[in-house]
């Protein structure tokens, strides 16, 4: 008999053991029922901590995948802020470029019309190096000195000159190297046809 039943007999009936004997088929009967509840108990009871479980499972998957998730968006957000940056930053360069680039066309422009105004100067105008060589010379200088400019390239004024003192010449060569400083004068040069010709000179160095 199942040990419920038997408490409640003894509970309401207590020792009656007649009384017991002639119940005995119904009390079968409702001990079967006791224990059969029992075991459907067990079986719920097993089912709900199967299913709490799998719940959990289910719960703990579902929150790994919403945190790679929140990961993925992260890694999105960075990728789109640093593409935002370098889209930003790559209009800045083209703006610079843009600007540089008028400023180079005006510099261009401004130097053309420098190297006319040289070029179609009355002024006999040499540009050198800083060992003398002649780097450029202009029109003037050629009618001057009766030498073509592809005579005077890679040539230093002494092409034409050599006709003062040696020390007018260091005095000069002081001036502009060593003390760096503009230098003007008058002098005596020769011609390419070997006639003399009085000028004046100014030397203005350039530096870096």
């Amino acid at each position: 008999m199942h040990k419920r039943l038997e408490r409640q007999l003894k509970q309401y009936l207590g020792d009656d053991k007649k009384t017991l004997k002639s119940l005995e088929p119904f009390l079968a009967a409702v001990s079967e029922s006791y224990r059969n509840f029992d075991d459907d108990k067990v079986l719920i009871d097993r089912s709900l901590d199967l299913s709490s479980k799998e719940l959990n499972d289910l719960a703990s998957q579902l929150r790994a995948e919403a945190e790679r998730e929140q990961l993925k968006v992260r890694e999105l957000a960075n990728k789109n802020e640093l593409l935002e940056k370098t889209k930003l930053a790559m209009a800045n360069i083209l703006e610079d470029v843009t600007e540089s680039e008028k400023e180079l066309q005006k510099k261009t422009e401004d130097l053309l019309k420098f190297q006319q105004a040289v070029e179609t100067g009355f002024d006999h105008i040499v540009i050198a190096d800083t060992n003398g060589k002649i780097l450029y010379a202009n029109h003037a200088a050629e009618l001057l000195t009766g030498y073509t400019k592809a005579e005077m390239i890679g040539k230093t004024p002494a092409l034409w000159g050599k006709q003062m003192p040696k020390e007018f010449y260091d005095a000069m060569w002081r001036t502009i190297k060593i003390e760096k400083n503009s230098y003007a004068g008058e002098l005596t040069n020769k011609r390419k046809d070997g006639t003399n010709y009085l000028t004046t000179l100014r030397i203005s160095p350039i530096f870096d």
